[in-house]
């Protein structure tokens, strides 16, 4: 089975090697047998079913709940040469009509149905009618009743294992806690099913998470710092808020659009194109938006407030960084946040078990937002508890970036829970903060307190013995001390909109000196904490590679398709890095597969030949401004008239190298001997794996300028396979 897993994986896909489980997965399937997979977003889930599909006798049948994601993969695998078809109510006749009659003469690999459609008498019966290779349940926490994207249609696909009991099934998911995941086996009938659970950890992904102080500056700071021009989306709680957002963003020449279910539902299709097509950098929305966008480029994921819960914060930041490259989630949390959705829970008309389901995973929220251990261990052990990390300093979060030093302030929460006493639960957090600062309320305030003889007498809050006793600590010092008590569960909320705060029963035991709290403080980000922790894209400015985007998005308007349709960044970054000279050189591209290299090589091979031809002629005019004997005053003085830096040199003598123009003793300022000394010394790698480790070996002992030149040098030999030819 070996060898079509391959060759099918490579000619048609155009990738060289499986990831994860992925080959266990479509081995599974191709002998006939079920599965239950768990994997995170970007890591390859639509392959586990696309390409056993093409394995097995029969059709694909998958079942998404997306009509637009349906879509962008039905048009992914027709550029791929893949017979596809999608179906779903809302055609018109004539398209059900003909998608039918292909079915019907076998002229499909794979057939994409909404749930509703698959339910119809019709459909059924004609699946009974034809051979199926397969059944693929794409977003298959869907069927769990108490999660955020629950479809009643989805609870009634258990009706394949007994219609079709012969058939393998394969159920697929990115975002499922154990009971959404115990919900998909059990109505899915997937109990004797083979089950996957990857660990979900997306390491391209960096998390920033910050308290809400400026709210919209904080936002614009960070997208000024890390991703002008990028393309992100941002989430907010109401409509109001994205409206509001969306002006601002505008006015600071942010290139932005918002998208809420209050908009027509035309309007938010062009909105989505102009975000797919990058008309427009930025969507500001509601949950409304993102399901069913597969943007590959989405750099940022921003939420202004809490995300519901750590299943959606999952599913909503999964939308950044599809591509494997770097991108960043970040998040502002603040206490009307969470007190906004403490009420939406204690009012809602449900049963009190989801009640308490729904209080333990705004709990869980907090607790991710506020712990100061690593981000990824505390959000991934959360959902992959076998996947469990002993120690983790990932240096992709906010919290291994910046070291937060734990106190105990065990004192100061007393303090705090004294003012709440006092209080009567008459006040808000704000409010008792300004108390115990010494600071005046906004208004006059009067507490009733209970007189010695039953009556109610009025004193005002500056009376309070309370008052002033936190005047030397700062605002935002005692809101992370609330926060912490909160979180414990020795404060709790009243009020028809939570906004009163009163002791719980469980505050006796650090009252009583029975208890100790610590917490580490909050970290309020600066420009220069996000220009520090920048990634690097500098490949994107290579000038092949623009020219390669711009044919991109030609060849994509001239077709009617997204860019990532037709080539990914990575597939654009390899053709900089390879420059394929012929078919079979450009099929092994990552993404290709040999039916677009067909398609699209003479585009291609004109453009990388157009750039080394610039390049010879560039080289020519070099070799004349410099002497007949180079040395390294020669070349100081050619940086000097070309007003380039030593480092900007070494990069552009490394591409004469690279390209293979011209011989490394014809450029490089050094002997003969010390340039084959320091190849033979050092194995340069010119791949991101290793490159920080051998640049800093070579900088300790060589001229640190030379660094790119060397690892063309010998990259140079080895293509001439003539390691001699230096001498």
């Amino acid at each position: 089975m070996t060898q079509p897993l391959d060759c099918t994986l490579h000619n048609v896909f155009g990738f060289h090697q499986f990831r994860g489980h992925q080959r266990e997965i479509i081995e599974q399937l191709v002998k006939g047998c079920s599965a239950m997979v768990v994997m995170a977003t970007g890591s390859g889930k639509a392959l586990c079913y696309q390409l056993p599909s093409l394995l097995r006798d029969g059709v694909g049948i998958v079942i998404s709940p997306l009509i637009a994601l349906m879509k962008d993969q039905v048009t992914e695998l027709e550029q791929l040469g893949v017979a596809a078809a999608c179906l779903y109510t809302g055609q018109s006749w004539q398209q059900q009509q003909e998608i039918e009659q292909q079915l019907k003469m076998g002229a499909l690999d794979i057939l994409y149905l909404s749930p509703e459609k698959l339910m119809s008498h019709s459909t059924l019966q004609q699946l009974h009618e034809i051979d199926i290779a397969l059944f693929a349940i794409d977003e298959a926490h869907c069927i769990w009743s108490w999660g955020d994207y629950f479809r009643p249609e989805y609870q009634q696909l258990n009706l394949l294992a007994t219609e079709f009991p012969r058939i393998p099934r394969i159920a697929l998911t990115a975002t499922a806690s154990q009971q959404c995941r115990e919900a998909i086996i059990q109505q899915l009938s997937l109990e004797d099913a083979q089950i996957y659970d990857e660990d979900i950890d997306r390491n391209n992904l960096i998390y920033w998470v910050q308290p809400k102080q400026r709210g919209n500056k904080q936002l614009l700071e960070f997208i000024l710092c890390r991703h002008k021009g990028h393309s992100g989306i941002v989430y907010c709680s109401t409509r109001k808020q994205v409206e509001e957002l969306q002006l601002f963003l505008s006015a600071e020449n942010i290139a932005c659009e918002s998208y809420h279910a209050g908009i027509e539902a035309s309007d938010r299709w062009k909105i989505q194109q102009r975000f797919m097509t990058d008309e427009t950098s930025v969507i500001v929305a509601t949950v409304a938006f993102g399901l069913g966008i597969n943007k590959p480029d989405v750099r940022f994921v921003a939420h202004m407030g809490l995300p519901q819960n750590l299943d959606a914060y999952l599913q909503e930041t999964g939308r950044a960084g599809r591509d494997g490259q770097e991108a960043d989630v970040w998040m502002l949390f603040g206490l009307r946040d969470y007190q906004r959705r403490l009420s939406w829970i204690l009012n809602e008309e449900t049963f009190e078990e989801k009640r308490q389901f729904e209080l333990q995973q705004l709990h869980n929220m907090m607790d991710y937002i506020l712990d100061h251990q690593c981000r990824r261990k505390k959000l991934f052990e959360y959902y992959s508890p076998k996947h469990q990390r002993q120690d983790c300093t990932c240096h992709q979060c906010d919290n291994c970036f910046f070291i937060k030093k734990t106190t105990e302030i065990t004192e100061d929460a007393r303090k705090a829970l004294s003012a709440v006493h006092h209080c009567k639960g008459q006040l808000g957090v704000d409010s008792i903060i300004k108390i115990l600062r010494g600071k005046k309320l906004s208004n006059s305030m009067a507490l009733p307190l209970e007189g010695k003889n039953g009556n109610k007498d009025e004193i005002a809050y500056q009376s309070l013995s309370v008052y002033g006793l936190g005047a030397e600590q700062s605002t935002d010092y005692w809101r992370s001390v609330f926060w912490k008590l909160i979180l414990e569960g020795a404060v709790c909320f009243q009020g028809e909109y939570c906004e009163l705060i009163k002791l719980a029963p469980s505050c006796k035991a650090l009252l009583k000196g029975e208890e100790t709290l610590h917490q580490s403080g909050l970290k309020y980000f600066t420009t220069q904490d996000f220009f520090s922790h920048k990634y690097q894209d500098e490949y994107k400015n290579h000038p092949l590679y623009k020219k390669l985007q711009s044919l991109r998005s030609a060849l994509a308007t001239k077709l009617s398709l997204y860019q990532y349709q037709l080539f990914s960044d990575e597939t654009l970054q390899q053709l900089v890095e390879k420059m394929p000279q012929n078919i079979s050189q450009l099929s092994v591209i990552e993404g290709m597969g040999k039916m677009r290299a067909q398609k699209y090589a003479d585009e291609i091979f004109g453009l990388i030949q157009q750039y080394k031809d610039q390049k010879c002629t560039e080289l020519k005019h070099v070799l004349l401004d410099l002497p007949q004997i180079i040395d390294p005053q020669a070349i100081e003085h050619y940086a000097v008239t070309k007003a380039l830096t030593l480092q900007e040199v070494d990069q552009q003598f490394s591409e004469y190298l690279r390209l293979g123009l011209v011989h490394p003793h014809q450029i490089l300022p050094f002997p003969k001997e010390k340039i084959q000394a320091v190849i033979a010394e050092w194995t340069f790698q010119t791949d991101l794996s290793g490159r920080v480790e051998a640049q800093q070996f070579y900088k300790n002992q060589y001229e640190s300028h030379w660094f790119n030149c060397f690892c063309q040098a010998q990259r140079f030999l080895q293509q001439t396979n003539n390691k001699e030819a230096i001498e």
